[in-house]
Order: structure tokens, then sequence, then C-alpha cells
């Protein structure tokens, strides 16, 4: 007897742990199932966030290649401000010069008018 219940007991300990690892086993499938689902919407999800990066991407570049087109406006902008810039220098040199020209014809009226005043005197004394 003692050998049968003996064998009892180790069937009874084998039906047990067969049926944990029958748990043990259903948990590891669902875990499974589970974590493939899960890894299956992340790819989706990833695969979204990159269609949306490309996207986004796309666009920066439509805007890096305006703003260069920009830069490039300024720049032709610039250099026309420059040669205006050279200009006004110029025209103010000339300027300059005919002030100089100016003052010295004053000058020059206002002695002549001291001599004219100079001579309508000695000529009023005279007489």
């Amino acid at each position: 007897m003692y050998l049968e219940e003996r064998v009892e007991q180790v069937e009874q300990i084998i039906t047990d742990h067969g049926r944990q690892i029958e748990s043990i086993a259903k948990g590891l499938a669902d875990l499974t199932s589970d974590v493939r689902a899960i890894r299956q919407d992340m790819t989706e999800g990833f695969n979204k966030i990159d269609g949306r990066l490309d996207s986004i991407d796309t666009r920066l570049d439509s805007i890096d290649a305006r703003l260069d087109k920009s830069d490039a406006r300024f720049d032709s902008i610039d250099a026309r401000l420059d040669k205006s810039d050279a200009r006004f220098d110029s025209i103010d040199a000339r300027l300059d010069k005919s002030d100089a020209r100016f003052d010295s014809v004053d000058y020059r009226l206002a002695e002549m008018q001291q001599t004219q005043l100079l001579i309508l005197k000695l000529l009023t004394e005279r007489s």
C-alpha cells in the first residue's frame, strides 16, 4: 500500500505541475499575443509618425528653398542699396564742391560790392 500511496501522490503532484505548466503556458501565450498586439500598434504609430515627419521634412525643404530665394533677393537689394549709397556719397561730394564754389562767389560778390561802394563814395566825394 505504501507504494500505491506514493504513486498516487506522485500522480497528484504531476497533475498539479501539469496544471501549473498549462496555466503558465496560457499566461505566456496571452502575454505573447498582448506583446504582439502592442508591437503592431507601436509599429503602426511609428509608421504614422514617420509619414508625418516626412511631410514636415518636405515642408521644411520648401521653406528652405523659399528662404534661399529671399536671401538672394535681399542680397540683390543690398547690392543696389550699396550702389545707391555710393551715388549719394558722390552727389554729396559734388554738392560740397558746389557749396564751396558758391561761398567763393559770394565772397567775391561781397568784395565787388565793397569795391562798388568805395568807387561810389569816391565819385560822390569828387563831385
